[in-house]
């Protein structure tokens, strides 16, 4: 065998996630065709630039409502029910999609796939972090995180090729893919556990991760933990410093502008000769797609901090970069190859995210928080990626209309930077460690301050 039965039962367990995450990067990919063709159209849908700017920023503020209603949820019902719900919602919005056909009903479908994404996402790395091993839980982190940047590919290229129904209908055939999958969750024994459920959650863990001397160790360990998701409501958490790293991690990820530049970018980019807009913008997707691919075959090969360190600096580069070209051609300076260079510098940005920091983020926020504070340190993460998103998303044009386009990417070159002094400074390396090892690495420094 190739893989071990543990690693293959894993690999199931998590399928189901990896679909929700081809969902969420279908419901990325299909923006930037759809806010091109209908931004200002002469058609029976038509987009403003504000409608543009609030369909964008609508999936993000739903975003904020799933994170807060998986708090109510998770704790109940389990992992399991929140992924399954979360599914449902995005076929439902998928569906409204395919009847939709005015701009009022677009924001409420992007709102209802928002609350699908943020349900999915914040508990994401919560499932994959419970129930896959330290050896391959940046693999699968980064291996689902690479089927965002698919959907995000066949999105763009399904809305670009077919008529708007009949996109809506191909992606509607994914959504009910995705809600057949909930056959394969696997309920983490973490919550299992804080049910009192201990003979089901010892079958469970062990069915996934096989039984050994450090696996049985780990369970005693998680064991001891399992009351933390009982007193994880005590505000004392908002001031621990991985809780915070968490967080600001979370927002800085999208303070560097995915959301805008995704959502944007047949806006963005300059047709060529060669290609329309849309035609780059698939080029856009692919490449995104290619630095994906190559995420999991590095994510566990260089440490965490390492691999946050050059993605933000590279990042930093980059947008210096664009905004300089941008800034070029408003005072009407020629520079040859513009329009290649503009589409290689934003396919560039696009790719080191795709390759390191986004599946960092969600990494991070799999691995700092304890077990006590996993839920609500997740929700609220996910709440301030989500209000990042939302503001990054809405900003973009009206800060073009008003301060030009490289301002924007000046912003987001600074705060590419911010990141590179805070991952220096404040972020621990946690690569190759179990979940309970990394807890009782952040833990020690308080115990020492503690008896000194």
């Amino acid at each position: 065998m190739f893989v071990s039965r543990p690693i293959f039962r894993q690999t199931l367990a998590i399928t189901p996630v990896a679909l929700a995450n081809l969902l969420f990067g279908i419901s990325l990919g299909w923006l930037p065709p759809t806010l091109q063709l209908y931004n200002n159209a002469n058609d029976t849908l038509s987009f403003t630039d504000e409608d543009c700017s609030a369909i964008v920023s609508a999936q993000y503020v739903g975003s904020v409502v799933g994170c807060v209603l998986l708090t109510f949820i998770v704790d109940t019902f389990g992992r399991n029910a929140v992924i399954v719900t979360a599914a449902i919602l995005s076929l439902v919005s998928w569906v409204g999609v395919a009847f939709s056909q005015k701009v009022i009903l677009h924001l409420l479908i992007r709102l209802v796939a928002g609350i699908s994404i943020g349900l999915s996402n914040t508990i994401m790395s919560i499932y994959i972090g419970e129930n896959s091993g330290p050896g391959v839980r940046g693999i699968f982190n980064s291996g689902t995180a690479l089927f965002v940047d698919c959907g995000m590919l066949l999105g763009c290229t399904v809305t670009t090729i077919y008529s708007y129904e009949t996109s809506a209908y191909i992606i509607v055939a994914f959504a009910l893919m995705n809600v057949s999958s909930a056959v394969l969750l696997r309920e983490p024994a973490q919550h299992l556990l804080a049910k009192g459920r201990l003979t089901e959650a010892e079958n469970q863990f062990f069915q996934l991760r096989g039984r050994n001397e450090d696996t049985e160790k780990e369970f005693e360990d998680i064991k001891m933990n399992s009351t933390g998701e009982k007193t994880a409501f005590s505000f004392s958490f908002i001031l621990d410093r991985h809780f915070l790293i968490a967080c600001v991690t979370s927002m800085l990820i999208y303070l560097t502008g995915f959301p805008a530049v995704s959502a944007m970018v047949s806006i963005i980019l300059m047709p060529t000769e060669q290609f329309s807009t849309n035609e780059l913008a698939i080029l856009f997707e692919l490449f995104q797609l290619v630095g994906a691919i190559i995420s999991p075959f590095i994510i566990d090969c260089f440490g965490r901090r390492t691999l946050w360190m050059v993605s933000a600096i590279s990042i930093a580069i980059i947008h210096f970069f664009t905004a300089a070209l941008y800034f070029a051609a408003e005072n009407d300076i020629e520079i040859p190859l513009y329009e290649w260079l503009l589409f290689g510098s934003i396919t560039a940005y696009a790719a080191i995210f795709a390759v390191a920091m986004y599946p960092l983020g969600i990494i991070a926020r799999a691995e700092l928080l304890p077990q006590r504070l996993r839920i609500i340190g997740t929700c609220i993460a996910s709440i301030l990626n989500a209000v990042t998103g939302t503001v990054v998303g809405y900003s973009f044009l009206w800060v073009a209309s008003d301060f030009g386009i490289q301002t924007n990417f000046i912003v987001y070159a600074v705060f590419s930077l911010i990141t590179l002094i805070i991952c220096y400074f404040y972020l621990p390396e946690t690569q190759g460690m179990a979940l309970t090892e990394i807890e009782k690495m952040l833990e020690k420094p308080k115990k020492e301050k503690t008896t000194t």
